[in-house]
């Protein structure tokens, strides 16, 4: 090893190059940003299609049907699905990983532009727009206040939303609640119909007579001067006393407007509101943009709302309703604590172990020097301090100290016989090169695989294999470099005369090292009868444990906050909405870990109108209670289970798991007759039903909505000289109003919204008596069409050109995976009509996807670790024993899962294609040397177990740095990063006993029986 020779020799200069690495990774550290889990690039295009008035059945045959067909040319869509809603269709298109989203949006808007002439002419152009799954608001604030609601949302909107958007990172702000002005030119029926006009004719008229005009520049009197017309109404009296042209018995006059109609300072319909505590509340949620550090941007956001709170008027208040921000932070700075906990445990078990504070104190500075190192390639990589990220490097910890103990624990065996310190340094290391170097390279075998997996999984962990991989080489290089440095610097030469007793647990293990010497011969005698045993116990591990486990996407986590969605029944009123939502804050406020609660209701979109309500309550920290919110959840459902005519599903939040609105499971049924769907529908939720752990069961189909429907009558329509859109036009315009104009004051904008007053269009009888302007006068809507009262889908979901119906569930207790898979044996038993599919999306597809990419990298890792191996050992027989390490880890792994009541999850495989990297590092150990001494002339049986022997007291010390370095994670059962120190935990503590007793025993199958074992190249 010419670094170690170099290091020894020059020290300083070798120092000096330490140095300046770990400075730079100060540097990657302070700089890195901070997430919850590392940014996943999903290539989904939306798009959205205003048609004003029109119905669920009527967009999807007049937009979303001819859209889909021509988007489903595109190259690369994996799926397409769209939502019909009263008024407006979205469509979301994902494509295939490795898609650049920019050039797809590009695509689907060439392919739109191509058909806009087939889709109706009254559709607003369609929005295309990339999305992006993390786009989730990072903080959510209530203001409240005395103030009536109007001017709260004046204070929301012009001082507040201001003041937070110019905050470096923020992207956007979403406001919800209060009353939005608008000007209302209200119509008076009679008076119209006597004077033949209607509300397009008005809207026509104030239009041409509200414009702003360039009229270009004159040069007069040696300057230059614009023309320009300014035609905006500059206040109420003018748009009052605006002239309409009417036909009078003398012939055309004008009349003011206000003869026909009042003009009032008014207020949109409300349609949505917020609350929080049970108090009226303006909400503001704050969008972060994608590159943008979460923490930080959240800290600016904090000071900001402090600085405001101190100048808005009188009573008016921001409350924190939600921060994202605050769990992730929280997880990190935990992360950072278990780490410096595990650095010191390591430390104080090698302290007490070697009973030398200089040869702890050199393990111990390799530890967070490897770290800092590691930072640098972080860096590089264009990382974020994650979870999946800080995962890696606490399991890094126990790792990188074991290259350290390895090469120190060679320096001092060779230094106890009266060697020279650098000599003893030199030699020690370089002995223990190809041990180590295997090792090392094992581990980068395992997660090099990891870093290249494909799909979301590969998104997810390729900065786990990456930064483990920076780790491992960081600490390859301080185990030759620093280590023997330090060394030859700070250790003490000893001769054979002057030898001092061994000090710590050192003495202690040497006995305990001496007993297991001796058990060890009587295993390899019985060698035939303890291989079958360990591959016995194997089997029945396999067989007892994996049926009781539970699968899931992710393990649970604990962050205090769970969501109530609130449905009732189409056709409900937001009033009747309103006062269901308040019998559930009445509940929920009896429950004493309650910190506060935010509602929204209404609002538009998927997952919009006003019978859809949404209670986000965030519980007090966990200190301060008792319970878990899972518990809690579980409370509150048959809390909640007689509201009238409600449909309630709880479900407690987590940033692991795909947001609020995304059930635990979801299973599709997709066909071409909703009738034919909804049957199968009603079969897999009644299935559902009678899974104990499921709760919460819904259908995406939504009830009827009543409707009244004017079927045009073709025959009268032509002897009115009307034509169909003209009378649907009208229609919409009447009931509606027309919102095309925008009155100017202060430099806001402000909408005009002409419309028929109240009395004349809200009630069934008047939306029959709708007036039409015809050929031959005016006549009511009912005389040109058929009118029938009928419910009307109120949404239709249509997946890849099919109508789509989605059942829902959520797991009170147990795994989801393990909940889908007997669901799924269920509805694999239901008999299919041809065309019709039974599909489980969501979560589930999407676990199944990472599950199987993490089979295939598992398969991967171990082959490449043997062949790391067998070009390390040169034999093709010694690596195969070697890698029955790892079946006994993995054995560890189950059993860890199984006494600790976890389930296997994404992060569980992980934490066992980790363990293919360090289980087998025990193995090498003791072949490397059991080859070493019978090549010095020891036979077959006295070199395994002088290997066992010298080796005990490095391999202990090696597992239990790694043990010691987890335990702080496993004891913090509501993290994510529970599980895989659990599952680690208990693989290691297998395999390290599985390989002291049972690679001993084969090693006298596999190994030469001569004294000509082949040197390790």
């Amino acid at each position: 090893m010419i670094l170690t020779t170099i290091s020894i020799k020059r020290p300083v200069a070798m120092m000096m190059v330490i140095i300046a690495l770990i400075i730079f990774g100060v540097v990657g550290f302070l700089s890195l940003p901070i997430d919850l889990m590392p940014k996943i690039e999903f290539p989904f295009v939306t798009v959205q299609a205003i048609y004003a008035g029109a119905g669920p059945e009527e967009i999807e045959n007049s937009v979303v049907k001819p859209v889909e067909e021509e988007l489903s040319t595109v190259s690369n869509v994996k799926n397409i699905q769209a939502f019909a809603l009263e008024g407006v269709a979205f469509l979301f298109l994902e494509f295939n990983l490795g898609v650049d989203p920019d050039i797809a949006a590009i695509d689907v808007k060439d392919k739109i532009d191509a058909i806009l002439y087939k889709l109706p002419k009254d559709l607003k152009k369609p929005v295309i727009s990339k999305f992006d799954m993390n786009d989730q608001s990072i903080i959510d604030v209530a203001l409240t206040g005395q103030q009536p609601s109007q001017l709260l949302r004046e204070i929301a909107e012009k001082q507040v939303k201001e003041r937070l958007v110019k905050i470096n990172g923020v992207a956007q702000i979403s406001i919800v609640g209060g009353k939005e002005r608008e000007i209302q030119i209200n119509l008076h029926k009679e008076r119209m119909d006597a004077l033949n006009l209607n509300i397009q004719t008005i809207a026509g008229i104030l239009s041409a007579q509200t414009a702003d005009f360039p009229g270009g520049h004159v040069i007069a009197n040696s300057k230059e001067y614009t023309v320009r017309m300014k035609g905006q109404f500059e206040s109420l009296d003018e748009i009052r006393n605006c002239g309409i042209p009417v036909v009078g018995n003398k012939g055309v006059y004008m009349a003011p407007l206000h003869t026909v109609a009042d003009v009032v300072d008014a207020f949109k319909e409300v349609r949505e509101l917020a609350r929080y505590n049970g108090e009226n509340s303006i909400g503001l949620s704050v969008f972060k943009r994608s590159d943008a550090n979460i923490v930080n941007v959240a800290k600016s956001i904090l000071k900001t709302t402090d600085e405001l709170n101190k100048s808005l008027p009188a009573g008016a208040v921001i409350n924190v309703a939600n921060n994202n921000a605050e769990f992730i932070e929280s997880s990190v700075n935990d992360m950072y604590i278990n780490i410096a906990i595990g650095i010191l445990l390591t430390a104080f078990m090698l302290l007490l172990f070697l009973g030398d504070w200089r040869v702890t104190i050199i393990a111990a500075l390799t530890i967070p020097a490897s770290i800092l190192i590691t930072f640098v390639g972080m860096q590089i990589s264009g990382f974020t301090l994650n979870m999946i990220t800080l995962i890696s490097i606490a399991i890094s910890i126990g790792t990188l100290v074991t290259n350290a103990i390895i090469v120190l624990e060679n320096i001092i065996r060779h230094r106890d016989t009266g060697m020279p310190v650098k000599q003893a340094a030199e030699i020690g290391a370089k002995e223990v090169g190809t041990a180590v170097m295997a090792s090392a390279l094992t581990n980068i075998a395992v997660f090099v695989p990891m870093a290249n997996m494909s799909g979301i999984t590969g998104q997810i962990f390729k900065s786990l294999g990456l930064t483990i991989v920076y780790a491992t080489v960081a600490s390859l290089f301080l185990s030759f470099t620093f280590v023997p440095l330090l060394a030859a610097v700070m250790l003490k030469s000893k001769n054979n005369a002057s030898k001092s007793a061994k000090g710590g647990l050192e003495a202690i293990f040497d006995v305990i090292g001496e007993a297991y010497a001796r058990t060890l011969g009587i295993v390899i005698n019985l060698r035939i009868l303890v291989t079958l045993f360990a591959f016995a116990a194997l089997f029945a591990t396999f067989w007892f444990t994996v049926p009781r486990l539970g699968f899931e996407m992710f393990p649970h986590t604990d962050e205090g906050v769970f969501t109530i969605n609130l449905e009732m029944p189409s056709g409900s009123s937001l009033e009747v909405t309103n006062q269901a939502l308040m019998a559930i804050e009445k509940r929920i406020n009896t429950i004493p870990e309650v910190k506060s609660m935010n509602l929204s209701l209404g609002g538009e979109g998927i997952n919009g109108g006003v019978n859809i309500g949404l209670i986000t309550v965030k519980l007090k920290d966990k200190k301060e209670r008792n319970r878990l919110t899972k518990q809690i959840v579980n409370e509150v459902r048959p809390l909640l289970a007689d509201i009238p005519d409600a449909k309630i599903v709880v479900k407690e939040s987590s940033s692991m798991g795909g947001g609020n609105q995304e059930a635990d499971l979801n299973v599709e049924v997709t066909g071409d007759d909703m009738e034919e769907i909804l049957k199968i529908a009603d079969s897999v939720k009644n299935l559902a039903q009678t899974i104990p752990g499921l709760v919460d069961f819904q259908l995406s189909w939504k009830a009827a909505k009543p409707e009244i429907k004017f079927i045009p009558n073709r025959f009268l329509l032509d002897e009115y000289g009307m034509q169909v859109a003209m009378l649907g036009l009208n229609l919409r315009n009447s009931i509606n109003g027309n919102e095309d104009l925008i009155y100017r004051e202060k430099n806001d904008d402000y909408p005009i919204r002409i419309q028929y007053a109240e009395k004349d269009k809200n009630t069934i009888d008047a939306v029959e008596n709708v007036s039409i302007p015809t050929s031959r006068g005016i006549v009511p809507a009912k005389t040109l069409a058929d009118v029938r009262y009928e419910g009307g889908a109120s949404n239709i979901n249509r997946k890849n050109r099919q109508r789509l119906v989605s059942v829902y569930a959520n797991v009170s207790s147990g795994a989801s995976g393990s909940k889908a898979a007997e669901l799924q044996k269920l509805t694999d038993k239901i008999e299919l009509p041809s065309g019709y599919k039974i599909n489980y999306g969501g979560m589930q597809e999407m676990m199944n996807d990472s599950f199987r990419s993490l089979f295939i990298t598992m398969v991967l890792a171990i082959i490449l670790t043997f062949i790391v191996l067998a070009g390390s050992i040169e034999s093709l027989t010694q690596p195969i024993l070697i890698m029955i390490t790892i079946p006994m880890g993995f054995a560890g792994v189950l059993w860890g899962l199984y006494l600790s009541g976890n389930s296997i999850s994404m992060v569980s495989l992980m934490s066992s294609i980790m363990l293919i990297g360090v289980v087998v590092n025990n193995a090498i150990l003791i072949i490397d040397y059991a080859h070493k001494r019978q090549r010095e002339g020891l036979s077959q049986k006295d070199a395994i177990i002088d290997a066992c022997k010298v080796k005990f007291s490095a391999i202990m010390m090696m597992n239990l740095a790694i043990v010691l370095s987890m335990l702080p994670q496993a004891f913090n059962t509501a993290s994510i990063q529970s599980p895989f120190a659990v599952s680690a935990i208990g693989g290691i503590a297998v395999s390290t006993v599985m390989t002291l007793y049972v690679i001993p025993a084969m090693y006298m199958f596999t190994s030469p029986k001569k004294n000509h074992v082949a040197k390790v190249a």
